[in-house]
């Protein structure tokens, strides 16, 4: 991982919660120079993967997400599952090289 500054702690993953119900939303990492974009894709694939491999929760049913230009995008994602979704996500406790990869949603 290149470091060209300040030293990271963790990697803040942000689902933006500002969207009507039937609209689509998007999360991303939020921006560190720190990391190379081929580092930026490999984080959004762990937490591609992680998404689609939530079992026993219904709530995780109705949505559909996918990794495009720089983040993922959600489709049918209400702001309820939204919510339980980032405490499932950091319940996970994703790990990028000994970073711990942190949820939140906010706008």
């Amino acid at each position: 991982m290149s470091r060209k500054g300040c030293d990271m702690k963790n990697i803040p993953f942000n689902i933006w919660d500002d969207y009507l119900e039937n609209e689509d939303t998007y999360g991303y990492i939020e921006e560190y120079e720190e990391l190379s974009e081929l580092e930026k894709h490999e984080i959004y694939l762990i937490i591609q993967h992680a998404i689609k491999n939530v079992e026993g929760d219904i709530l995780f049913r109705e949505f559909h997400s996918f990794y495009s230009e720089e983040q993922i995008v959600f489709q049918n994602l209400f702001h309820s599952t939204r919510d339980h979704l980032v405490k499932t996500l950091n319940s996970l406790k994703l790990v990028y090289k000994n970073l711990p990869i942190v949820f939140y949603s906010e706008s």
